[in-house]
């Protein structure tokens, strides 16, 4: 006999999983590296949802009952908090500050999206520290390529040129062999033959 539950969860199909992968499409894409920790923790979420729907999907056809609903739930659950470091990353407070994400708010994606936890005034901080050092960077390279005269490039151009005078005395053997070849040449254009 088949329990009411385990036959509604079934009847859900995999939109269960596809609700789970929408912060994926649309949240996470647009942020790249910076989140890189959160999509995969979003990732395992919905493969632990995917794993509970076809565990009910698997009662349901075997004709179980809910009690074995139950049991790949509490399995689903203990492997979640074994691994809930990398499940569950989302911090409530500010790592810099301290003060308290606001969830229901735009801030909402501090939490749940941005690997760094920041609230928005940290953030802002943090980006301005970044694009000064950035530009003195900047600054820094401008100095130091008026500067630099690079002696490596005279040290390659001395090794090309010994490359060159290399090829040319190879050249010039190659010339000499053929010359004596074509001097022990009969008149008649054939080779002596030569005992090696």
């Amino acid at each position: 006999m088949n329990g009411p539950i385990s036959q509604w969860i079934a009847d859900l199909g995999i939109w269960p999983l596809l609700v789970m992968l929408l912060p994926n499409l649309f949240l996470f894409r647009k942020h790249g590296q910076v989140v890189a920790k959160k999509r995969m923790a979003s990732l395992m979420q919905a493969i632990a949802v995917f794993l509970f729907t076809m565990s009910a999907a698997l009662i349901v056809s075997m004709g179980g009952s809910d009690a074995y609903l139950l049991l790949s739930l509490v399995i689903i659950a203990g492997v979640s908090y074994l691994l809930r470091a990398r499940m569950f990353p989302y911090r409530l407070t500010c790592p810099e500050c301290g003060r308290k994400h606001e969830v229901f708010t735009p801030e909402f994606k501090n939490i749940y999206v941005m690997d760094d936890d920041l609230c928005d005034e940290c953030r802002r901080r943090a980006e301005g520290h970044q694009e000064d050092a950035d530009e003195d960077a900047d600054e820094d390279d401008d100095v130091d390529e008026e500067v630099d005269d690079d002696p490596d490039d005279d040290l390659d151009d001395d090794i090309a040129d010994e490359a060159d005078d290399e090829d040319d005395f190879e050249d010039d053997a190659d010339d000499d062999v053929f010359q004596d070849d074509e001097a022990e040449s009969t008149p008649d254009g054939e080779q002596p033959d030569r005992e090696t």
